[in-house]
């Protein structure tokens, strides 16, 4: 969402021209940093749905608008569908689309999600078959108590995300 589709397909288009079958371009709707950070990144432009953006962006990788996104790249690039929460499970399989599920924010929602993105699965030009990652945090060190103690910088960001603090570690 802090992006434009039109600016991302000339990013992706540039690294992929650059770093050819390198690059992967996973999409989600989440802003990825606080509401008053994201509210800059947007620039008051209102929030377009999720689904219209994903068909936005194909269409520049297709030239299918008269707008035209440059480098101009000769493969659709791999798309993964990012998500924590139920909704981005139907985003993904409506596509067709590889989804990466960020189990480390929403542990809970991880089977559920999982389960109705194979359940609604359609097959596509880019997947036949479901394809599910899921993302965790692993925290490893020489012993029990330091990984404890480690883990306590990831307990306390996500006490910061959750509270609105704005200090970070």
């Amino acid at each position: 969402p802090n992006h434009s589709p039109y600016s991302i397909a000339e990013q992706y288009a540039t690294l992929e021209t650059i770093f050819p079958n390198r690059v992967d371009l996973g999409l989600g709707r989440a802003p990825g940093t606080d509401q008053d950070t994201a509210a800059v990144l947007r620039r008051g432009a209102r929030e377009i749905e999720f689904d219209l953006q994903i068909n936005e962006l194909m269409d520049y990788f297709n030239a299918k608008r008269a707008v035209k996104a440059y480098p101009k790249i000769e493969k659709f690039p791999p798309i993964y569908i990012l998500g924590s929460s139920i909704y981005s499970a139907y985003v993904a399989a409506e596509f067709g689309l590889p989804y990466a599920f960020a189990s480390h924010f929403a542990p809970r929602a991880l089977e559920k999600a999982v389960e109705i993105y194979r359940q609604n699965f359609k097959a596509s030009a880019f997947l036949a078959t479901p394809y599910v990652i899921a993302g965790a945090n692993v925290i490893i060190a020489q012993s029990d108590e330091l990984a404890k103690s480690l883990a306590t910088t990831q307990t306390q960001f996500f006490l910061n995300v959750v509270t609105g603090e704005k200090e970070y570690l």
